[in-house]
């Protein structure tokens, strides 16, 4: 399974920054949905600490020109969004209701009722990991992800859930050209 551009990255940290995580969400030839965890050949970018962020991410951007950038501000991720826009990252932040609902479209992508998941990803031990010890939270009337007293590391399926969010809200959005304003003459 490949993405194809236009690409999309998610950013998530581990409540005490311990590790963190970028993935990549596009579409594949046949149209479903790819999502992983990046990586640049000899290790995945799901690593201890969060100085790396910043600079992977810059380095990601400058080779990929992603149509969006994802990190949720009231996540722990959140304290690098200065740090990225600082470097010339545009972020897309989900609000509180929109990061909830990025949850329960990728959980219903992923086990759709009478269907085949329209999710496909590498066999990637931390994703797998992630996706099979996470917890939900409610939020509202809506739940997400569950990350404070996680009893695994959820950083990779958070990262592909906004990667995911920011593809559907992005990838098919084209520049408009500019209007030709109109000049009236006396």
């Amino acid at each position: 399974s490949e993405p194809t551009e236009p690409l999309a990255f998610g950013i998530a940290a581990t409540p005490d920054l311990s590790y963190a995580c970028i993935a990549v969400a596009g579409a594949r030839a046949d149209g479903l949905l790819h999502v992983e965890v990046t990586g640049d050949g000899s290790q995945l970018d799901h690593r201890s600490g969060v100085n790396w962020v910043v600079p992977r991410m810059r380095e990601l951007v400058e080779r990929w020109r992603p149509c969006a950038v994802v990190v949720d501000r009231g996540s722990p991720a959140g304290a690098l969004i200065p740090r990225l826009e600082e470097v010339g990252v545009d972020v897309l932040a989900p609000s509180t209701r929109e990061y909830a609902g990025a949850c329960m479209s990728f959980y219903t992508d992923v086990q759709p009722r009478g269907g085949q998941p329209v999710i496909r990803h590498r066999d990637q031990a931390p994703l797998n990991a992630a996706v099979a010890g996470v917890e939900w939270r409610e939020l509202a009337d809506l739940r997400a992800w569950q990350r404070r007293g996680a009893r695994v590391d959820i950083t990779p399926l958070e990262a592909v859930t906004l990667a995911r969010w920011g593809w559907t809200k992005r990838a098919h959005v084209v520049d408009e050209p500019a209007a030709t304003p109109w000049v009236m003459y006396r």
